[in-house]
């Protein structure tokens, strides 16, 4: 729960100014993953939805596509959730990302 405050008081920070949390891409992943993308992967359910929240454009921010060592395309947040198994935190994402329509 302290993890989730302390993002809360980041994002409503002067340190995210023009949201740039919301473009935030890990540069040393190799797909370029986004905050949103890391809390649908380790299964932060209060993580993603504080950024489902404050950064809704992070539902449909796909990870960069990958050519080596195999081909694969960019990925949801919510198809990260899945593939790990994550189904409370695809639930969610998946609930937001309809509410968004």
């Amino acid at each position: 729960m302290q993890v989730n405050r302390f993002l809360e008081i980041l994002l409503e920070s002067e340190l995210n100014a023009e949201n740039r949390y919301e473009t935030f891409r890990d540069k040393e992943d190799k797909a370029k993953k986004t905050l949103m993308h890391y809390a649908a992967e380790f299964d932060f359910l209060n993580i993603a939805k504080t950024l489902a929240k404050k950064c809704p454009d992070l539902l449909a921010l796909e990870t960069k596509a990958q050519l080596k060592p195999e081909k694969k395309r960019g990925l949801l947040p919510v198809e990260l959730a899945l593939t790990m198994e994550n189904d409370d935190v695809a639930a969610y994402l998946i609930r937001m990302m309809w509410h968004e329509r």
